[in-house]
């Protein structure tokens, strides 16, 4: 039976441009993120009262309007990465540190290194190791010699430390005593520079290690002058530290973490301003924003 219309239509002529298949174009290489280097891989923030940031909060907008959002040093930290959905950034800090840094010291390393980090950040981790009333052997501290013991049980902790280490020296708070500390938990200025020099000692062996100047910068907040760090300016009597005078503000832990920066820059490390922002403003949206709604 001849089915009318429906006759076999001619193969197509593949010389012909007009007739011939299309071009597979090939499909462009998928786009690969450029990795934070590996040092910012996995960052580990390990330390005191103020790595838990006690005290300290930004404000952000939520569905109630806006309220005081309590931030941690890690935090500051994670906002501080351009990139910060590219690594880990983990907290491990104890406001009780001070009651026992003998106890909560190497029991905070341990959940730090579980991290397999590539970077720690220990900017209070030894200020309870050379404050306090803690004595090595038990008991309350009596003499110079008890904290200069007690610095090297803290130490001893960071050894356990083989990635690069950032570590803070320590500062003069003496302004604390009657508000957060007793007199007897302060170190005097001869005993604070025999502090500061061993840790010096100890972190020049260890090219992984950079101290981060805790006190070049409270003494230089506390002239009264502009602080400069990076490419801010913070202008004079800028509230770095709460009423209390020991616990970072909010700007406080933004200008510790400036200070990070700042060793991160230089050599070994390098890191340049594409993968950590040293601008306080932009760092604090970033902040704002990862709490906002």
């Amino acid at each position: 039976m001849l089915i009318l219309g429906c006759e076999r239509a001619p193969a197509p002529d593949v010389t012909d441009p007009a007739r011939a298949k299309p071009a597979i174009t090939p499909a462009s290489p998928p786009i690969v993120a450029t990795p934070n280097p590996s040092v910012l891989q996995r960052i580990a923030v390990v330390g005191a009262s103020a790595t838990v940031g006690f005290g300290a909060t930004v404000p952000v907008d939520s569905s109630f309007g806006e309220m005081n959002q309590p931030i941690t040093l890690a935090d500051v930290v994670r906002a501080t990465l351009v990139r910060p959905e590219r690594s880990e950034v983990t907290v491990h800090g104890d406001l009780f540190f001070f009651s026992d840094p003998m106890t909560h010291g190497p029991r905070l390393m341990d959940e730090a290194l579980a991290t397999d980090p590539t970077l720690v950040v220990a900017i209070d981790f030894l200020f309870w190791f050379g404050y306090g009333d803690n004595a090595p052997g038990g008991g309350r501290i009596e003499r110079d010699a008890d904290r200069l013991a007690l610095l090297e049980l803290g130490l001893a902790e960071l050894e356990r430390v083989a990635c690069p280490l950032l570590i803070g020296d320590y500062p003069d708070m003496a302004a604390a005593v009657g508000l957060m500390l007793s007199a007897g938990q302060v170190p005097t200025p001869q005993t604070r520079a025999t502090l500061n020099d061993r840790v010096r000692e100890w972190a020049t062996t260890r090219p992984h290690v950079r101290i981060v100047p805790l006190a070049a910068f409270l003494d230089e907040a506390r002239a009264g002058t502009a602080v400069s760090i990076g490419r801010h300016r913070w202008p004079p009597a800028s509230p770095f530290l709460q009423p209390d005078h020991l616990h970072p503000t909010s700007a406080g832990l933004l200008a510790l973490t400036q200070l990070l920066v700042v060793e991160l820059r230089r050599p070994p490390f390098g890191l340049s301003e594409e993968f950590l922002d040293d601008r306080s403003s932009a760092v604090l949206e970033r902040l704002r924003g990862a709490f906002g709604p």
